[in-house]
């Protein structure tokens, strides 16, 4: 019955899981997205006027074509707006967000080409300060051209206008080139954060999974081993244990990695972490009294049902605790493989010994 009545609550967290994954990532990453998106367009809105002045057939291609990506960027994310779809809801992330930010990229990218000298400028000093923190990138004024060319795939050869000198197409060159690198960095470590995002609530399904599946297994596990009738109370103070140190560890003044909403999955993790590793905590110190190395009803006595509660608890406050555990059982069950490999090679040596001192004996008689 107590384990009938706890599924409910596993029920609970699943749900606050989505809902929260949805209010605190989901919906502030897509609305960074649409101002992102707005505040580019301003910036071409501003750039109107300076084009059609310049009556130069390149500058107005790159400009539909800029505002063609960003169209599509807020599709991507408009799709989902506000609510989102199902599947967006249950299996975020799926690549929206990350597709929106690469044409974004995309577009400021072209922007660079019809941008004033003085602003380029000022963007290629602002991308060297950005990057003095990692590794610069390396400014290669030869490869201009080149990208002339990846252009000129998606917009008409050049037909600059006279009046324009080649040092602001070196420079306008530059900032398209320096974009580019600085834009792939950004992009990849998007991917990377929503890949990570992919793998916790895959974690987190089969850890709710294997809970359940425990509980409902429990009365049959109790039948094997009293003390698994408390399981379920192992689970509860494992998760609390789990969840005490995420809240001693958000007040420690420490870097963390908070992009995209990323902290939130250690938060997420730990009170199915708690619980799975409470039930194995407690059946490796079962184990290790099977095999002497704690002492027989140390723990398992009736008696020390509150002891047991607090070792639950801890293994969730405490992710080395499960590790030293390990070690130790597999500390007491090595010397057994080892004693067992050794015999079979006395008997090889002493065999070998024999064989030798029997042709010993041969040679001797035939002399």
């Amino acid at each position: 019955m107590v384990t009938v009545a706890i599924l409910p609550f596993v029920g609970i967290f699943v749900a606050l899981f989505l809902i929260v994954r949805w209010h605190n990532i989901v919906v502030p990453l897509r609305q960074l997205t649409m101002a992102q998106i707005e505040g580019v367009r301003r910036r071409l809105c501003g750039m109107v006027a300076e084009v059609e002045a310049a009556a130069c057939d390149e500058d107005q291609q790159v400009l539909k074509r800029a505002r063609e990506l960003l169209d599509k960027a807020a599709c991507e994310v408009e799709a989902c707006w506000p609510v989102g779809s199902p599947l967006d809801f249950f299996f975020w992330p799926r690549g929206g967000e990350l597709r929106a930010w690469r044409m974004i990229h995309e577009a400021e990218r072209l922007i660079a080409l019809i941008m004033t000298p003085e602003l380029a400028k000022e963007r290629l000093r602002a991308i060297s300060a950005q990057s003095n923190g990692r590794q610069a990138p390396h400014i290669v004024v030869q490869r201009a051209p080149l990208v002339r060319l990846q252009v000129g795939e998606e917009a008409p050869p050049s037909s600059q206008a006279p009046s324009e000198s080649s040092d602001d197409k070196v420079i306008r060159a530059r900032l398209f080139w320096e974009l580019g690198r600085y834009y792939d960095e950004e992009d990849t470590k998007f991917a990377r954060l929503s890949v990570n995002h992919a793998k916790a609530s895959w974690l987190i399904a089969i850890g709710v999974l294997l809970i359940v599946a425990l509980l409902l297994a429990q009365p049959l596990l109790a039948g094997l081993v009293t003390a698994l009738g408390e399981m379920q109370w192992w689970m509860l103070f494992g998760a609390i244990g789990a969840t005490l140190r995420r809240m001693t560890a958000a007040f420690k003044p420490q870097e963390r990695i908070t992009d995209y909403g990323f902290y939130w999955t250690a938060l997420f993790l730990s009170p199915v972490f708690g619980a799975l590793a409470s039930v194995a905590a407690m059946l490796l110190l079962y184990a290790a009294t099977e095999l002497g190395v704690l002492a027989q009803g140390l723990l398992f006595d009736d008696s020390k049902f509150v002891a047991r509660l607090g070792i639950a608890g801890l293994s969730g406050l405490s992710e080395r605790l499960v590790n030293r555990l390990t070690e130790q059982v597999e500390g007491k069950l090595a010397p057994k493989a080892e004693e067992g490999g050794a015999a079979p090679q006395s008997g090889e040596s002493s065999k070998g010994a024999q064989n030798q001192k029997s042709s010993e004996t041969v040679a001797a008689r035939s002399r």
